[in-house]
This record gives C-alpha cells, structure tokens and sequence, in this order.
C-alpha cells in the first residue's frame, strides 16, 4: 500500500477518535449521588430532630441562572438527624451531562424534635434552601460517578411551653 495512503488513512483515523472522545466528554453522562449528613451542631434541648424535605435540584454551572437545573432527587421524605450525625445517607442517584455543577436547591417543610422523649412540631425559619456547592463546585466527567454531601446544621431554639424554631443551615461540597 501506498504509504501517503497510509499516513492519510492514519490522520484520519486519529482525528475521528479524538473528536469522538472530545465529544464523549463534553456532552457524555456521568452519574451523581446524593448523601445527607449532620455534623455535630446545637441542638438545644432537642434529643432528636427530623426533618421533611422536598426534591433536591442541582444547578450546571454553564447554564443560565434559570436554565440548568436538573432534579436529583424527586420525592420529599423524613430524615432522623441523629441517624445521619457524623455518618452519610444516600438520599438519591441520577444520571445528567458531565459538567461543573455549583448551587443546591431544595426545602425543608417541616420538622419535628424530640425533648425529653416527647415530639413537637417545629416552626421551619427560611426552610428555602439555596447553597453554592464549596470547594469551585462538583465537576462530573463523562462515564463516572462523583458524590455530593449536603451538611445540615439546624439551630433548634424554643421551649416545650413556647415551641420550638429550627433554623437550618446548609453546606454542599463534593465527596472526595
């Protein structure tokens, strides 16, 4: 075979994989999870503290502010804070566009606390939640699974007779 031919067949080749590849990566898949966890914080005279939230959204950072956003977690369900303290809970596992992804958004709807073995429902103060996800955001590549934490850290104030206020307060970072 001619070798011009060759070399000629050769470039091609290597311009069709690579173009493949790049493509791979820009517009290819990969798969996140989601986990819940509570660092140890004040609880006040709470024992106990569960909290309802609704579907979790993620935001890719390439997209505009309204444009991007891709539920992660599609349901609303109870947490026991206690069972996640110190530990990770995965809460839900999606496939999206490999990307940078830097904002979190979901609700916490209710919230209940134990005090001295008895339960009351809890006023939820500003329980709209929207955090930038730290550390530059989760990026996802093409073909691989990169997990996501949120960290809630609910401030539980109030007293048997007068209620009980939880504000919450948020982290999301990437799970290394």
């Amino acid at each position: 075979m001619d070798p011009v031919k060759v070399f000629s067949l050769f470039v091609v080749s290597v311009l069709i994989f690579t173009t493949g590849y790049c493509v791979y990566l820009i517009y290819g898949t990969g798969t996140i999870t989601v986990k819940l966890k509570d660092s140890p914080v004040e609880w006040g005279p709470a024992s106990d503290v569960y909290i309802k939230y609704s579907a979790i959204w993620i935001h890719r950072a390439e997209e505009g502010e309204e444009n991007g956003w891709t539920k992660m977690v599609d349901y609303w369900d109870w947490v026991n804070l206690k069972e996640v303290l110190n530990a990770t809970k995965e809460i839900g596992s999606k496939t999206v566009l490999a990307g940078r992804y830097n904002l979190l958004r979901f609700e916490i709807e209710e919230a209940i606390v134990t005090v001295d073995g008895k339960n009351y429902t809890s006023i939820v103060e500003s329980g709209k939640i929207n955090v930038a996800i730290k550390q530059g955001g989760l990026t996802l590549y093409a073909g691989q699974t990169s997990g996501m934490i949120i960290d809630i850290l609910p401030k539980v104030v109030g007293s048997t007779k007068g209620g009980f206020k939880i504000f919450p307060a948020v982290k999301a970072f990437p799970e290394i």
